[in-house]
């Protein structure tokens, strides 16, 4: 796993716990599977463009927010 993805992974588990979402809520919220927001949290997938933007509006963030490393809204 690339260090992108282990920071993108930890993002998104942030972020998501943050706004008190499940796995399966913030899935339907974003339009994607369960499983691929469970492989995307475990750092099993990459998430392309469309993904990471549908993602960042479920979480309420700006896309750029799941590959910033350090802590801006959490």
């Amino acid at each position: 796993m690339s260090s992108l993805q282990k920071l993108l992974s930890k993002r998104i588990v942030q972020f998501r716990e943050a706004k008190g979402l499940s796995q399966e809520k913030l899935a339907v919220e974003a339009g994607i599977s369960l499983r691929y927001v469970q492989y995307l949290e475990k750092g099993q997938k990459w998430a392309g463009p469309q993904t990471l933007e549908a993602l960042a509006e479920a979480l309420g963030i700006e896309p750029w927010e799941l590959l910033y490393p350090h802590d801006t809204k959490p």
